[in-house]
């Protein structure tokens, strides 16, 4: 039995399909990307869940009630009245002849080899898509931000915030030093004292506030870095309000609801899936993400992008220099941090780090963060 939730959806697929229900790959993916919606401590909306997007007819429904409870309330390895072989280990295989051919083909050390990991021993009997799958999303994960330095990138947090001038906002408002007299506010406020003007009311034109956006890569290359990265996101977002924080790897996470409910508290305990955290790099489809679904509500001439990657993107590297095309327009500036910078000889001749720089306003370390940001020119 797999010590994993995504383990045991797929073996519970794998009886499906044994049993005639038409569920491949695909299917299983997004019952996987399903579960992740809902809250699986609650059988009835787990079972509900699984159920919608597995089955297509009636006569599916029937066979998914009765494989679920022989397999998820079932605790022995036997055969029902049906045939219905639970927990089984045995692989359907083709002749001896393409067997062969599919195992020299994905042999350790090809190119076609599934990733190796400890959970990756548990996907035995299934195919390379689904050991991929069950690589991608091997149960959640729980990035740590540390508290070395804290005192120090909370400070840098700060001094950013400082730092960044954008230009005044189009709207006159009231302000204590306006260069305007507000007449019709003057004349309201002495109605209380008989139509005797006491003070007057001036207004200007106020800086805008700076909205942050921060994409952190969580991939197995930044590992170690990107919870650094994560500790100053969350001292960003105790400096300021107007903070949007994002994790990927192969998939985008938004996890600024979780910073949130710590505001004020302890460090926060994020909860993630492997595809956003340790797994491999898809920069250019996580951006494209980011500007499809929260573009038009997070992006606009106030927004600060940071971007804190190695850039080494092994995606389709059209997607990524879409995505930084469209950032560049609507954003007001995209800092991105990437921490071989720090080493000594390092070239950005990576191609997706060699995409993105044209598009970067800022291009520095991750250990710029304990620096207190002084490269940042004002933004007017």
């Amino acid at each position: 039995m797999c010590k994993v939730l995504s383990g045991h959806v797929l073996r519970f697929c794998q009886q499906l399909r044994q049993n005639g229900v038409n569920v491949g790959p695909g299917e299983t993916m997004d019952a996987l990307r399903a579960l992740e919606a809902v809250d699986m401590a609650d059988e009835r909306i787990f079972h509900s869940a699984l159920r919608l997007v597995l089955c297509s007819s009636l006569e599916e429904q029937e066979k998914f009630d009765r494989i679920y409870q022989l397999y998820f309330h079932s605790q022995y390895k036997k055969e029902d009245k049906a045939g219905i072989a639970l927990f089984s280990e045995e692989m359907h295989t083709d002749d001896k002849q393409e067997k062969d051919k599919r195992q020299e083909r994905y042999a350790p050390g090809s190119v076609l080899a599934a990733p190796s990991n400890d959970k990756m021993g548990e996907s035995k009997g299934f195919s390379l898509s689904a050991r991929l799958a069950l690589y991608d999303v091997n149960g959640s994960a729980t990035p740590c931000i540390p508290q070395e330095k804290e005192a120090e990138v909370l400070k840098s947090a700060k001094d950013l915030c400082r730092q960044v001038q954008l230009c005044k906002s189009r709207r006159w408002k009231p302000m204590k030093h306006g260069v305007r007299l507000d007449m019709r506010r003057t004349f309201r406020k002495s109605v209380a004292y008989g139509g005797e003007v006491l003070n007057l009311v001036r207004k200007g034109k106020p800086p805008r506030q700076a909205e942050f956006v921060l994409l952190c890569d969580g991939s197995r290359s930044m590992e170690g870095i990107a919870e650094t990265v994560l500790q100053f996101a969350w001292a960003l977002t105790r400096s300021t309000k107007r903070v949007e924080t994002f994790l990927f790897s192969t998939r985008l996470k938004r996890v600024t609801g979780q910073f949130k409910l710590a505001f004020g508290k302890a460090r926060p305990k994020l909860t993630v899936q492997g595809t956003e955290w340790g797994g491999g790099t898809r920069i250019g489809e996580s951006l494209d993400t980011f500007v499809s679904r929260y573009g038009s509500q997070l992006l606009n001439p106030n927004t600060i992008v940071i971007i804190a990657s190695d850039g080494l993107d092994t995606g389709a590297i059209e997607e990524l220099e879409s995505a930084m095309r469209i950032l560049r327009r609507k954003a007001a500036r995209i800092i991105w941090l990437n921490p071989l910078l720090s080493l000594p000889g390092y070239l950005p001749e990576a191609r997706g780090m060699k995409t993105a720089l044209p598009y970067i306003d800022v291009f520095t370390s991750v250990e710029s963060l304990f620096t207190g940001l002084r490269w940042l020119k004002p933004i007017r």
